[in-house]
Protein backbone atom coordinates (compact mmCIF):
# COMPACT_ATOMS: atom_id res chain seq x y z
CA UNK A 1 0.00 0.00 0.00
CA UNK A 2 1.28 3.21 -0.77
CA UNK A 3 1.98 5.85 2.29
CA UNK A 4 -0.69 8.24 0.90
CA UNK A 5 -4.39 7.71 1.58
CA UNK A 6 -6.82 8.81 -0.24
CA UNK A 7 -9.15 11.28 1.15
CA UNK A 8 -12.03 9.11 -0.51
CA UNK A 9 -10.81 6.24 1.73
CA UNK A 10 -10.29 8.68 5.12
CA UNK A 11 -14.00 9.36 4.91
CA UNK A 12 -14.84 5.96 4.91
CA UNK A 13 -13.30 4.56 7.07
CA UNK A 14 -14.41 7.97 9.59
CA UNK A 15 -18.08 8.12 8.87
CA UNK A 16 -19.15 5.17 6.93
CA UNK A 17 -17.46 2.27 9.83
CA UNK A 18 -19.99 2.08 12.22
CA UNK A 19 -18.69 3.49 15.80
CA UNK A 20 -20.34 0.80 17.17
CA UNK A 21 -18.52 -1.88 15.87
CA UNK A 22 -15.61 -0.04 16.36
CA UNK A 23 -15.91 -0.29 19.96
CA UNK A 24 -16.96 -3.39 19.61
CA UNK A 25 -13.81 -4.59 18.14
CA UNK A 26 -11.97 -2.66 19.90
CA UNK A 27 -13.33 -5.16 22.86
CA UNK A 28 -14.23 -1.33 25.15
CA UNK A 29 -16.28 -2.17 28.00
CA UNK A 30 -19.93 -0.28 27.00
CA UNK A 31 -23.69 -0.55 27.67
CA UNK A 32 -27.13 1.41 26.71
CA UNK A 33 -28.61 3.88 28.75
CA UNK A 34 -31.81 5.08 27.94
CA UNK A 35 -31.49 3.91 23.78
CA UNK A 36 -27.91 5.23 24.22
CA UNK A 37 -24.19 3.55 23.62
CA UNK A 38 -22.00 4.46 26.36
CA UNK A 39 -18.56 3.20 26.72
CA UNK A 40 -15.65 3.35 28.85
CA UNK A 41 -13.47 6.79 27.56
CA UNK A 42 -9.72 5.75 26.93
CA UNK A 43 -8.63 8.26 28.27
CA UNK A 44 -10.08 9.32 31.60
CA UNK A 45 -11.82 5.78 31.81
CA UNK A 46 -15.22 7.73 33.01
CA UNK A 47 -18.52 6.15 31.70
CA UNK A 48 -20.18 9.84 31.12
CA UNK A 49 -19.89 8.89 27.03
CA UNK A 50 -22.58 8.71 24.34
CA UNK A 51 -22.19 8.08 20.79
CA UNK A 52 -24.00 9.98 18.28
CA UNK A 53 -25.41 7.75 15.20
CA UNK A 54 -26.35 10.43 12.68
CA UNK A 55 -22.92 11.82 12.46
CA UNK A 56 -20.99 8.98 14.10
CA UNK A 57 -18.75 10.27 17.13
CA UNK A 58 -18.20 9.18 20.16
CA UNK A 59 -18.27 12.00 23.05
CA UNK A 60 -16.96 11.80 26.74
CA UNK A 61 -18.54 14.78 28.92
CA UNK A 62 -16.09 13.61 31.25
CA UNK A 63 -13.16 15.03 29.71
CA UNK A 64 -14.92 16.95 26.92
CA UNK A 65 -13.37 14.74 24.33
CA UNK A 66 -14.91 13.87 21.03
CA UNK A 67 -13.62 10.98 19.22
CA UNK A 68 -14.31 9.84 15.64
CA UNK A 69 -13.37 6.01 14.65
CA UNK A 70 -9.75 7.03 13.80
CA UNK A 71 -9.36 8.95 17.10
CA UNK A 72 -11.27 5.76 18.68
CA UNK A 73 -8.12 3.46 17.71
CA UNK A 74 -5.39 6.04 18.01
CA UNK A 75 -6.44 6.28 21.68
CA UNK A 76 -7.21 3.00 22.87
CA UNK A 77 -4.67 1.27 21.03
CA UNK A 78 -1.90 3.84 21.34
CA UNK A 79 -1.24 3.80 17.26
CA UNK A 80 -0.36 6.18 15.28
CA UNK A 81 -2.59 7.48 12.97
CA UNK A 82 -0.94 5.43 10.06
CA UNK A 83 -1.40 2.06 12.09
CA UNK A 84 -4.91 3.07 13.12
CA UNK A 85 -5.81 3.53 9.76
CA UNK A 86 -4.47 0.35 8.65
CA UNK A 87 -6.05 -1.43 11.53
CA UNK A 88 -9.78 0.30 10.26
CA UNK A 89 -9.06 -1.06 6.66
CA UNK A 90 -8.41 -4.27 8.03
CA UNK A 91 -11.59 -4.35 10.22
CA UNK A 92 -13.95 -3.10 7.10
CA UNK A 93 -12.78 -6.14 5.22
CA UNK A 94 -13.73 -8.39 8.17
CA UNK A 95 -17.36 -6.16 8.15
CA UNK A 96 -17.36 -7.26 4.46
CA UNK A 97 -17.44 -10.78 4.89
CA UNK A 98 -20.47 -12.68 5.45
CA UNK A 99 -19.84 -13.23 9.00
CA UNK A 100 -18.26 -10.67 10.10
CA UNK A 101 -21.35 -8.50 11.73
CA UNK A 102 -21.76 -12.14 13.56
CA UNK A 103 -18.86 -12.28 14.78
CA UNK A 104 -18.54 -8.94 16.32
CA UNK A 105 -21.97 -8.87 17.70
CA UNK A 106 -20.91 -11.97 19.61
CA UNK A 107 -17.25 -10.36 20.64
CA UNK A 108 -19.79 -7.08 21.76
CA UNK A 109 -21.40 -9.68 24.86
CA UNK A 110 -18.08 -10.18 26.07
CA UNK A 111 -18.01 -6.68 26.98
CA UNK A 112 -21.28 -5.76 27.82
CA UNK A 113 -21.29 -4.00 31.16
CA UNK A 114 -24.34 -4.25 33.47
Amino acid sequence: MSHRVSSETLRILRNDLDMTYIIYALEIPWRFDDMKLRFICPQCRGLDTSVHPKVNLGRCFGCNRNFNTIDLVMACKNYPFRKALDWLMTLRKVLDTEDGELLLSRQARRNRLS
